[in-house]
């Protein structure tokens, strides 16, 4: 997958701290953009590919 990489710089070079979704349809390299950005920014991801596997909005406090 080529990502544009003047949209990383881009997103880079806005200065202060950054809390960053990406949203997009299954397949589309939502993980693999959120891996290259994280990287360039030297910042962690946190994938949540795993909501679709284990959903824990249906574990609600009170529930059997």
């Amino acid at each position: 997958m080529h990502i544009d990489t003047n949209i990383l710089e881009t997103i880079a070079a806005i200065p202060g701290r950054k809390i960053i979704g990406v949203s997009g349809y299954g397949g589309s390299g939502k993980t693999t953009f959120a891996n290259e950005l994280g990287a360039l920014l030297n910042a962690p991801f946190l994938g949540v590919d795993w909501c679709h596997e284990n959903p824990l909005w249906s574990f609600r406090l009170g529930s059997k």
